[in-house]
């Protein structure tokens, strides 16, 4: 994560992000902003771009600053979503910003010959953070 943290989880994430029952958290390696399951290419228990899967349903999911790296979005919801109680909550944050302004940040972009997963040719990619219930869902 990064400088903006602070800001983001004080004004936007804690205010609106409601934890309850069981919490699955994707892209975190440790509890340092939230409590529960953490799953993380780093604790080697979770990538986003594999076919994973959790270990049990969880009444809330959180992955934040991380979506964007998905190479398919829909799988990723998707997966989300059948790791989701029946009245599970999933909040996701799609945060990609404005860092077009910076001239080696690639995420989502071509840069320098890799690609970092903007999905598809026609899809531009806007800063969004939602949460959702399962029952909703797919």
């Amino acid at each position: 994560m990064g400088q903006s943290d602070a800001a983001l989880y004080a004004n936007l994430y804690y205010p609106n992000i409601i934890l309850e029952g069981d919490v699955a958290l994707l892209g975190f390696e440790n509890n340092q902003y939230f409590n529960g399951d953490c799953y993380d290419l780093k604790l080697g228990n979770w990538n986003i771009n594999s076919e994973w899967e959790l270990d049990k349903k969880y009444d809330t999911i959180v992955s934040l600053r991380c979506p964007y790296f998905a190479k398919d979005p829909e799988d990723f919801i998707k997966r989300c979503y059948r790791h989701l109680n029946e009245s599970g909550k999933l909040y996701v944050d799609w945060g990609l910003g404005d860092h077009w302004r910076f001239d080696k940040f690639k995420i989502g972009w071509v840069k320098d010959g890799e690609h970092e997963y903007a999905y598809k040719e026609d899809n531009f990619l806007w800063s969004a953070v939602c949460g959702a219930k399962a029952k909703n869902a797919y």
